[in-house]
């Protein structure tokens, strides 16, 4: 290290004169190195004097000087950390964001001990006044919040957590009040956090990584405050246990789904909690327990996602019974998709008693009195006595509808009974809405449309008029009866389409519906007469129209962009139909349709919040359907000729929409349809493809965003295909050298496994070489290649013939050239190791193999989820293999106590008992003695439990008289 010299008290009073202007104190301390000036300028009282936030006079904007001395305090923080400590411990607060940042900076490069004694007063200088700028240092925080976990001050940066992540009321919420009537619509206020929404996001995302492996249920415990802090806000209740009961109208479903709302910070965290769950959950039964009993300690939502989460655990059946016999879950609306779901998923499992019980609640029928209550709040006149029973009737069917695999008998004969009388569900995973439905309504019944000639119901749609508010009051609105309509016209379509032009003089949100009605009644098999309707679609796509969006107001559409997409929806699924497809010969009036559809211009909401995660939101514009439906077309074409190319017009919409010409920008959104349809288009036109490929892929770093959401869907949507390896080879390899080496927290983590997935079967399948994958495997880090391992055995699982068998002999070389690899340092590859039990599971390899490298892999790091199939697995070649399995599932159960709960291993009991009894004729030592240490842990740990031990005295030789 270098010998600094002191500076001289007359260098000191140099530059301290020197200092008042603040370009000198930049330039001196950025570039000043000498650590000993730190103690000679804090011993003249400098670093105190902080620089205040302060109110421009002119502009009235408010100003955050600079604090250079920070940028060198941070510099100089691991070279004379008592110094800068010592100069931290001097400070007073600030209101200037700029100086919070250097702080963090400073205290985040101290070493661990200083950094333990001054964590306190790190917090204490986050002060609540000036959070609103906390955007300015949220990253640093965020660094700083990692380094204190890790050096054990777990508390100081749970509470930093909360700062940054603390949710309150937005200020800008108002009562609103709808002009010119007496209504008053209040709108619920809504959380907001001090960060923008966008980078709240980021930075929970970042902490769930950060908190939930460290700090086990203490970050949990955060973040599920936080969502009850946040419903608080927009659900206030008396009481705790009530709050979040409308969650379903917002968040139908927890995890991902296009029916769920975006709203906001509230959204984000409902998932951050799902997620943080779920990672706990999934390390044993314990943790498991720990979770739910959190969970449901809170609010309504909390339970729902409590319910969310015990449908995907492996090991929680005894919590399942509990929950599904538990009445008050089974009449509770909100949570009723989550209880439906379980109950659906675990019905078969659970006792017969409980069983019993639920079927009697649904045959003892529904408690009417909530449902008139509803009536009566919805201002509803009081429901007779049939709409009573056909409500009843309604709820029982959507029950039984949930087990249905598993009626028989009476209740079975019910079932079917209810459905001859009603119709099937209408929305078999959302059944809360069959109780509480507060979408718009119809002033027509369905009986009451039936009973008209369509005829009669367009002349009715032309001449009813709902109210301005009327939607507002009791939910009646054109939306409602057009939703009717659709249903109609999907029974009795082709008396609909005989007249289908005379659509066009009505309301755009009628017109919408038919062509919907018309979508839905062919995904159900049935076809219908395409002529009329066509000749409608032709003079919708004649007017004029703009984007806008749906009128709450009058509860319809404004204007014709919705009905345009949807007619672009349904002439795609009309080109890919094999049973009821579009005739050819409608072909030129297809391809008119679709040539100006693909012309309507981007819809500006869905691309700016493009993301790589959102490879689907094409569908979701009228642009993005239409190209969709170019390339059915062109599959449309080839399908009817045989002529294996792109036809022209549809090549023409596809360089346009690329950008190739002047006409279109390209987008993101239309981009990622390319790469969803490439293996597609290549099979039509592998020339127009490759000439193509730099448009699709752009290698400029200006055209990134277009280039990602190709790849993305191209792997999200595309098979790895032989053909395709030798096209895009060099793309596969620029998506190597895209990993951020140790970025696994990246939203694009699935992408880059999809990456390693693809290029894992090419080389399996013998069309990629080891090098590439293993140019892969350096970039991607240990997570994202024990992800992409452990798909292998799942991959191959069903492969028999010889064609198979030399894949299987390649995915051996593979592991075989991994092992060689990480060997030297195994805690570094420990996900990676362990992605080996699902090839071991597979039970498709050589036994000998399997075995012994399934044991090398349990003595360098452990099995971590799988250790109940292992066991299995390990039972079945007992017989073939006592010393090898008995002395391997030694080594699970004897690994240390961090790596194993003792409870987990009380899962496998039967499993090791199998494998015991298996084995039980064997008399070498090994086997006996490993007989013997399974006994003894189960013994042990199974409250005395004597079927181990008397299993191994009952195999053991009788002693000499």
């Amino acid at each position: 290290m270098k010998s600094w010299t002191p500076p001289t008290g007359e260098l000191v009073n140099q530059f301290i004169e020197l200092a008042h202007k603040s370009e000198n104190r930049s330039y001196f301390f950025t570039r000043l190195q000498n650590p000993e000036w730190v103690a000679a300028l804090q011993e003249r009282g400098f670093f105190v004097d902080l620089p205040s936030s302060y109110t421009d006079k002119e502009t009235g904007d408010i100003r955050f000087p600079q604090w250079p001395e920070g940028i060198y305090l941070a510099r100089m923080a691991s070279v004379v950390p008592d110094a800068v400590v010592a100069v931290l411990e001097s400070l007073e607060s600030t209101n200037n964001p700029l100086i919070t940042r250097h702080i963090l900076e400073i205290a985040e490069s101290l070493p661990d001990s200083h950094l333990q004694h001054i964590s306190s007063q790190i917090i204490e200088s986050l002060q609540s006044e000036e959070m609103s700028y906390a955007y300015k240092y949220v990253d640093e925080a965020v660094q700083l919040i990692s380094r204190l976990i890790e050096v054990g001050k777990i508390d100081d940066g749970l509470t930093i957590a909360r700062k940054l992540l603390t949710v309150r009321t937005d200020s800008r919420h108002s009562e609103t009040t709808i002009a010119a009537t007496t209504i008053n619509y209040h709108t619920p206020p809504e959380p907001i956090g001090w960060l923008p929404e966008f980078k709240y996001e980021d930075v929970i995302e970042h902490l769930l990584e950060i908190l939930i492996p460290q700090t086990h249920m203490k970050g949990f415990r955060l973040f599920t405050s936080l969502l009850e802090d946040a419903l608080h806000i927009s659900d206030p209740s008396d009481q705790r246990s009530n709050m979040g009961e409308f969650s379903h109208i917002w968040r139908p479903v927890i995890g991902y789904s296009k029916a769920n709302h975006r709203v906001g910070i509230k959204g984000t965290l409902v998932s951050i909690v799902r997620d943080a769950a779920m990672q706990l959950s999934s390390c044993g039964v314990k943790e498991l327990e720990d979770v739910i009993h959190e969970l449901e300690s809170r609010t309504l939502l909390h339970k729902r996602i409590a319910l969310h989460v015990l449908t995907t655990s492996e090991h929680g059946i005894s919590l399942v019974v509990e929950r599904i016999i538990n009445r008050y879950l089974f009449e509770e609306p909100c949570v009723r998709h989550e209880y439906a779901k379980l109950l659906r998923q675990y019905f078969g499992d659970i006792d017969h008693n409980a069983q019993e019980s639920v079927l009697r609640w649904i045959s003892n029928g529904p408690d009417v009195g909530v449902y008139k209550r509803w009536c009566e709040m919805w201002g509803d006149l009081p429901p007779s006595q049939d709409d009573l029973k056909n409500y009843a009737d309604s709820w029982r069917r959507d029950w039984y509808s949930s087990i249905s695999e598993y009626l028989d008998g009476e209740t079975l004969m019910t079932y079917r009974k209810l459905i001859s009388e009603i119709g099937e569900p209408t929305h078999e995973d959302f059944l809360y809405k069959t109780t509480f439905w507060v979408g718009p309504k119809s002033p027509l019944t369905t009986e009451q449309m039936r009973q008209r000639s369509p005829q009669s119901v367009i002349s009715y749609l032309r001449n009813w008029q709902s109210s301005e508010h009327q939607w507002l009051t009791d939910m009646t609105s054109v939306e409602g009866l057009a939703r009717l309509l659709e249903s109609d016209v999907r029974e009795r379509a082709e008396e609909y389409t005989t007249i289908s032009e005379t659509f066009i003089d009505l309301d755009p949100t009628y017109v919408r519906h038919f062509f919907t009605g018309l979508q839905n009644r062919l995904q159900n098999g049935k076809g219908f007469s395409w002529n009329e309707p066509l000749k409608l679609a032709e003079l919708v796509v004649a007017q004029s129209f703009e984007w806008s969006e749906f009128n709450p107001s009058k509860g319809r559409d404004e204007g014709w962009h919705w009905c345009r997409h949807r007619i672009a929806s349904l002439l795609k699924s009309g080109l890919a139909d094999r049973d009821n497809p579009i005739p050819f010969e409608l072909r030129e009036e297809v391809w008119r349709l679709l040539e100006q559809l693909a012309t309507d211009p981007d819809l500006p909401q869905y691309f700016e919040s493009y993301n790589a995660d959102r490879t689907d939101l094409s569908i979701n514009t009228n642009p993005g359907t239409a190209i969709h439906a170019v390339i059915e077309y062109a599959v449309w074409c080839y399908r009817t000729t045989g002529d294996l190319s792109l036809v022209p017009e549809a090549r023409k919409v596809l360089e346009d929409r690329l950008g190739i010409g002047q006409q279109f920008e390209p987008s993101p959104v239309i981009h990622s349809i390319y790469g969803r349809g490439l293996i597609r288009l290549a099979c039509l036109d592998n020339t127009w493809v490759v000439e193509h490929l730099d448009h699709i892929f752009p290698k400029s770093s200006e055209l990134s965003s277009l280039r990602d959401a190709a790849w993305t869907s191209y792997l999200k949507f595309s098979q790895p295909e032989d053909e395709s390896f030798c096209i895009f080879r060099s793309e596969y390899e620029a998506a190597i050298r895209r990993i951020t080496l140790g970025d696994e927290s990246s939203k694009l983590r699935r992408v880059d496994i999809g990456l390693g997935k693809h290029l894992v079967i090419f080389y399996c399948r013998g069309v990629a070489d080891y090098k590439i994958v293993n140019d892969y495997f350096q970039k991607a880090g240990d997570k994202l290649t024990g992800a992409v391992m452990g798909s292998i055995g799942v991959d191959f699982k069903d492969i028999d013939d010889e064609s198979g068998r030399t894949i299987l002999k390649r995915v051996q070389d593979l592991w075989n050239e991994r092992r060689a690899a990480v060997q030297h340092d195994v805690e570094a590859h420990s996900e990676e190791i362990r992605a080996f039990v699902e090839v071991f599971i597979s039970g498709k390899f050589d036994d000998n193999w399997t075995l012994d490298f399934l044991e090398w892999a349990v003595k360098s790091v452990g099995i971590l989820h799988d250790g109940l199939r292992v066991t299995q697995h390990l039972g079945k070649l007992a017989s073939r293999h006592p010393a090898k399995t008995t002395r391997i599932l030694t080594v699970m159960l004897e690994r240390p106590a961090r790596d194993w709960d003792a409870l987990e291993k009380m899962i496998w009991r039967n499993s090791a008992y199998a494998l015991v009894e298996a084995t039980d004729q064997n008399s070498t030592p090994e086997v006996v003695e490993n007989r013997k240490r399974i006994a003894d842990f189960y013994v042990k740990h199974g409250d005395g439990d004597p079927a181990f031990r008397d299993l191994i005295r009952s195999a053991e030789p009788a002693a000499d008289g």
